[in-house]
């Protein structure tokens, strides 16, 4: 992957560099021959195209986080407008269980249509997916590495595809006999390529982003990835901060409607020694709960 991208700043001033010349061109004062000025101009055209494309979805993203939208709501927006922009089957997520030995699946990306086949074909549904990282699997190398990866090789796609059947809670028996299915499962899925991209907080890792797809992707498919998954992973750690205080503001209520309870309990109980005291004509014991029943209660 190139680290050197041009800026936005950059590729405008390429754009208007590339418009001029050819409108010199159109005016007969440069030779086409001398200088590839057409295949020029697409290709900056292409690459602002694609920064508009992603700088949308990165937009997107955000104002869905800003308007309180759910996470699920979220990865299925990013879910269905990657589908759209890198003509694959959207990304699917993992998250980092609380242990760091597994990726858990958050979203099943697959069409209704494709799902169905699949089910059939494995005689049951598809269970939830917990991939187990002390195993040997692909996505250990995008973790290690902290870098996308790229699969482009029937093999190595052959290997994710047996990973999944690795990771479904089956026994061995029903494993071993979905094994058989597996060129089958390969062939409806109809992967060319699939790409997998870390998802980093900082020096965090959190889990991986990945997307599978009938056309083969490209290493500038694979940066592009790398950079609506940052976004995506800022997304998910503010929601998960949302979470938590949200919790430990239900905490806090819970515990001072205890504390409250406790409270008016023991002022019903100072009152009832204080009735019990006037029968017995005794001075009452506790005058505060006499005076102000909302008082501090007396030690």
């Amino acid at each position: 992957m190139n680290d050197q991208k041009p800026s936005y700043e950059e590729l405008r001033e390429r754009l208007e560099r590339a418009e001029a010349t050819l409108e010199a061109l159109g005016q007969g004062q440069v030779d086409l021959l001398q200088e590839p000025l057409v295949a020029q101009f697409k290709s900056i055209v292409e690459e602002i195209r694609r920064r508009n494309e992603d700088l949308l979805l990165m937009n997107a993203i955000n104002d869905a986080a800003n308007r309180g939208e759910s996470l699920a709501s979220i990865i299925n927006l990013v879910s269905t407008e990657t589908k759209r922009i890198f003509s694959g089957n959207g990304i699917t997520l993992y998250l980092l269980d609380k242990e760091r030995n597994a990726l858990v699946m958050q979203n099943l990306n697959i069409s209704p249509d494709l799902q169905a086949k699949i089910e059939k074909l494995i005689g049951r549904p598809i269970p939830p997916i917990v991939h187990d990282l002390r195993k040997a699997h692909p996505y250990r190398q995008v973790l290690e590495s902290r870098r996308g990866l790229l699969l482009t090789e029937e093999e190595q796609i052959r290997k994710l595809v047996a990973a999944f059947l690795e990771a479904a809670p089956w026994t061995a028996g029903i494993r071993r006999h979905i094994e058989r299915f597996i060129p089958v499962l390969i062939a409806l899925l109809g992967y060319k390529s699939v790409m997998a991209v870390p998802l980093l907080s900082g020096d965090e890792l959190i889990g991986v982003l990945d997307m599978g797809s009938r056309h083969l992707f490209t290493g500038g498919d694979l940066d592009r990835m790398e950079t609506i998954a940052r976004q995506l992973t800022t997304v998910i750690q503010r929601k998960r901060a949302e979470a938590q205080l949200a919790e430990q503001l239900d905490e806090l209520r819970r515990w001072h409607q205890a504390s409250v309870s406790r409270e008016m309990r023991i002022i019903e109980l100072k009152r009832e020694v204080n009735e019990l005291s006037r029968r017995l004509g005794e001075p009452v014991r506790y005058p505060s709960v006499e005076k102000d029943p909302h008082s501090p209660v007396d030690p």
